[in-house]
This record gives structure tokens, C-alpha cells and sequence, in this order.
């Protein structure tokens, strides 16, 4: 189903509104799994679109982020992991682009286009590079110990810092998943403290340009430490069970996932339960502040011309196959909530699209709204306001070495030397509870999913080192030898099938 840009939008620009959470799995939503509350997504979702099959580019935060911002892969810009890296003020960015079609640009809350170390405010040139006007921008939790931004320097104003710091460093010393409230509270947490600013920040706007505002939420990534009330609010007992780990039909080869599993102390089904509980009260936490959003927007009078994007940069596993955290890619991981919902398009219930989709198509959704449909693409994706919402019908995402791809119904893994090792068919099995790669029956699947894959990594592995990332301390980021390594791999693969069908 397509969603027409408005006919304001060719006329009298919309204002944008981008809502980005952190580590928050595609079915965390009230209308999915039925039991974290988000009365103010589901609301949302009714006057729009939500994506069930929206895959992040990479299941973790750094490369996900870059890749969101510039519209190129991971791999093209040469980042695998978290770490000491930075994305270029030079780099490409559909925020600047915005930000010359006429629009006043914000961000406020979480980027992660730098390590989070230092005074953040001092970073800020290199955002006004990427396009952003203004800024208050924020770590997540792990990063606010190590850095500094206008919040944390409001914590310690309050008197609250060195016991969240405390808190935080006897979590990782102790057990890094216990469940148990920030001693922030409330009032200073940090989903309640972006919420609060951007609401401000709304409620304050008197510049005749119309807005985007991008809200970077830190939540609901870990630790878990929602504050009441919400941390009472969903009951323990009630949580969706975790997925088990895939059951194999054969022996096969080995790669990340099953390096993950190993690396996981077994975690108790009680103290899971209380995890996902906990994450559930997190959401809803930001549901709130969400709908505190809206109203601001709505006070303003202006909720009738603000097309809102609602996504997160990954998932997580919360148990899920025995893992926490991210990393992997199976669905809690590599799957994140999508919402379009652009102003008299509504129709009460939420149109609900199973077409595989990229993260990255946020860019060019929003120059596409604020161009009035002249500007569909931005990098590697393509706008979802139009036919055809990508312009192939797969998607894939990279992390450690390896890659996935999907068509939206059967998904492929292949590990560092291109073997695949992971296949489920989700048409049968939604859980993922079967591993189909050593059945005979797939092999077909295996060689048309590989060839796809294949053809994209071709079009967009990069010859020369990436001008836009760099390496903090090291040498300049370079494409690194494993997706030379899988494509050579994945061609004599594809080349010994073909030979047999000979």
C-alpha cells in the first residue's frame, strides 16, 4: 500500500518530527506483542503505516547509526562495530539536505556519531557540519559516566550523578542484567529529561521556517533500570517467553551466533521475566513521553501538518535463545519498529506493510515529504511514500564479519567465510525455532538468497578506504578483507550449484 505525500506538502512544507529510540525490538509495541502498554504508538500507528519487516543495517548501535544518517551501508563506509570511529561532518546526510530544502533542524537526545567520551558540547560543530541547527545532544547510559553533556552537568547540579555512577559501575561489576530502579528516579531520568526538552524545545519554536526535530531517546537500551512508576507496571509473569535457541536438522557450520550463546551465562526464566517486565516499563516510559510530544505539537495546532517517523537503531535479545544484548541476527536483534504517519492518512487502524524494508529509507522518506515527492532517494534506499517503497525486494544487514538477507519470509546468515549456517522460513516458523540450512529441500532458497546478496554486496562494496569515517587513534577506516572474503566465497558456491545443475 503506498501512502501519498499530502497536499500540503507541495505547497506549505510539513513540519517532520523523528522519534529513535535505542535497542528497542520490532515487537516491543503494544498492538504486537499485547503487553507493553504504548497507548501513544498505537496511536500513532492508527493515523499511519507500521513495517513489520524493517531491518536495521546492522544489530548494533555505531554502524547503524552512521549508516542511517549517510544512506550507506556498514560495509561501504567501513565500520563493523562500536568503537573509536566518528562519522565526518563531510560525510553525506539527508539532515543537511533537509536543512537546505528550508527547514530548521534539531536534535535532541542520543547521536553516537562519535565514542561517547568528553564534553559532548564541544562536538558540536562537527553535527552543525551534518546539518543539524540546534543541538542538545546526550550519551546513553553507559556513555553518561563517561562523558559530559548539559544533562549530566544538570545531574550533578541536582546531586544525583555520583549515585547513578555508582549504581551503573556495581551493575557491571556484579551481574550487568540485574533489574532494579535507577537512583535517578523519575524526575532526572535521562528518557524523561530528553522528553522534557524536546517538549521545550516545541513549545518554544518561533522561527517561520518549518521544523524537523529529531528526538534521540537513550532508552530502552540496558541497563535495566526503569524508575516507578513504571517499573511496577507490567507484571513479570505475564511477559512473553523467551524464544529457544534454533534446533539445528544437521550438523552445520559454525559463526557468530553460536560464539554468542557460548559467551552467555544460562540465565534464570524468573530473572528473564523480570527483564522483560523491566523493558516493557521502559517503553512505556518513552510511550509517555511521546505523547507528551504530540500534545506540544498538538497545542501548537500544527499536529495536522507534522509527519512523524518512529523507529530504533536495533533490537534486543532480552533471553531471547539464552542471549542479551544485541549482536546477532536473529529477529529481537535485527528487526525494529517502523511508523510512518503522515498527516490525513489515517484511517484508525494501522496499515500494516510485511514488504522487507531498510532503516535507511528514513532519509529519504523525509527529504521526499519536505521536497513535495521531487527528492525519493538518498543513498541505497528509496522513499516509502511511493511504489515501489525499495528498489529491490530484499534486505540485508552486516555485523562481526558476517551478513543477512531476507526477502520478508525466509531469511539467510552467512558467517565470515561466506558459509551459510542460519536459514529460517518465517511463513512456518514466525519463532525462528527451526534452523533450515542443512535441509535439502532449501537449497534452492540458499542459492537464490546467496545470489541476491551476492549482486548487492557487488553493487556496493566500496574500492577505496571511506573519506567519511574515521578511526580515532588509527589508521583511516578501509573496506577490511571479510567481504572480499564472503563474496569470493558465496561465488564458488553459486558457481559449484550451478555446475550440478549442469
Amino acid at each position: 500500500m503506498t501512502i501519498p505525500v499530502p497536499a500540503s506538502a507541495t505547497n506549505d512544507k510539513p513540519n517532520l518530527l523523528f522519534v529513535f529510540t535505542d535497542q528497542q525490538r520490532a515487537d516491543s509495541v503494544g498492538g504486537i506483542d499485547g503487553y507493553t502498554q504504548t497507548p501513544n504508538l498505537d496511536r500513532l500507528a492508527a493515523r499511519g503505516m507500521r513495517f513489520t519487516k524493517c531491518i536495521t543495517p546492522a544489530p548494533v548501535c555505531m554502524p547503524a547509526r552512521f549508516s542511517l544518517l549517510s544512506g550507506e551501508y556498514p560495509h561501504a563506509l567501513g565500520i563493523a562495530r562500536n568503537g573509536p570511529v566518528e562519522l565526518l561532518g563531510n560525510a553525506p546526510s539527508w539532515v543537511r539536505d533537509l536543512r537546505d530544502l528550508g527547514y530548521r533542524t534539531a536534535m535532541i537526545g542520543k547521536t553516537h556519531y562519535s565514542p561517547p567520551f568528553g564534553n559532548l558540547a564541544a562536538r558540536a560543530a562537527k553535527l552543525h557540519q551534518l546539518g543539524f541547527d540546534d543541538i542538545n545532544e546526550v550519551a546513553g547510559p553507559h556513555g553518561s559516566i563517561t562523558s559530559s553533556s548539559m544533562m549530566t552537568e544538570w545531574w550533578k547540579t541536582e546531586g544525583v550523578y555520583d549515585d547513578f555512577r555508582t549504581d551503573l559501575l556495581e551493575r557491571k561489576a556484579d551481574c550487568p542484567w540485574v533489574v532494579r530502579p535507577s537512583p535517578l528516579g523519575f524526575d532526572h531520568y535521562y528518557d524523561r529529561y530528553v522528553g522534557e526538552k524536546a517538549v521545550e524545545y516545541l513549545k518554544g519554536y518561533s522561527d517561520p521556517r518549518p521544523w524537523f526535530c529529531w528526538v534521540g531517546f537513550p532508552g530502552p537500551h540496558e541497563p535495566w533500570d526503569t524508575p516507578e512508576p513504571y517499573a511496577s507496571l507490567h507484571d513479570p509473569r505475564l511477559a512473553p517467553a523467551p524464544r529457544p535457541f534454533p534446533a539445528d536438522l544437521g550438523t552445520r557450520p559454525q559463526g557468530y551466533l553460536d560464539q554468542r550463546r557460548r559467551e552467555v551465562p544460562e540465565i534464570a526464566s524468573a530473572h528473564i521475566a523480570r527483564m522483560r517486565a523491566d523493558y516493557a516499563g521502559s517503553i512505556s516510559l518513552i510511550d509517555a513521553q511521546l505523547g507528551a510530544i504530540l500534545d506540544a505539537i498538538e497545542a501548537r495546532g500544527e499536529l495536522d501538518r507534522t509527519a512523524i517517523i518512529f523507529s530504533s537503531d536495533h533490537g534486543e535479545m532480552n533471553g531471547d535463545a539464552g542471549i542479551v544484548y544485541k549482536n546477532v541476527f536473529l529477529d529481537g536483534a535485527v528487526l525494529v519498529p517502523l511508523i510512518v504517519s503522515v498527516p490525513g492518512t489515517g484511517t484508525g487502524d494501522p496499515d500494516v506493510v510485511s514488504d522487507p524494508v531498510e532503516l535507511n529509507a528514513v532519509g529519504p522518506t523525509f527529504l521526499d515529504l519536505a521536497s513535495g515527492g521531487r527528492t525519493k532517494e538518498f543513498g541505497v534506499a528509496t522513499s516509502l511514500l511511493h511504489e515501489p517503497r525499495a528498489p529491490r525486494d530484499i534486505a540485508i544487514s552486516r555485523y562481526a564479519g558476517e551478513f543477512m538477507v531476507t526477502d520478508g519470509v525466509r531469511k539467510l546468515v552467512v558467517n565470515a567465510d561466506g558459509s551459510p549456517y542460519l536459514l529460517f522460513d518465517h511463513s512456518t516458523d514466525p519463532t525462528e525455532a527451526t534452523n533450515r540450512v542443512t535441509d535439502p529441500a532449501m537449497t534452492d532458497t540458499i542459492a537464490r538468497l546467496s545470489e541476491a546478496l551476492l549482486q548487492r554486496l557487488v553493487e556496493t562494496m566500496p574500492r577505496l578506504p571511506s573519506e567519511h569515517v574515521r578511526r580515532l587513534g588509527a589508521q583511516p577506516a578501509t573496506p577490511t578483507s571479510f567481504g572480499r572474503r564472503v563474496r569470493r566465497r558465496l561465488r564458488a558456491a553459486l558457481g559449484a550449484k550451478a555446475q550440478k545443475r549442469k
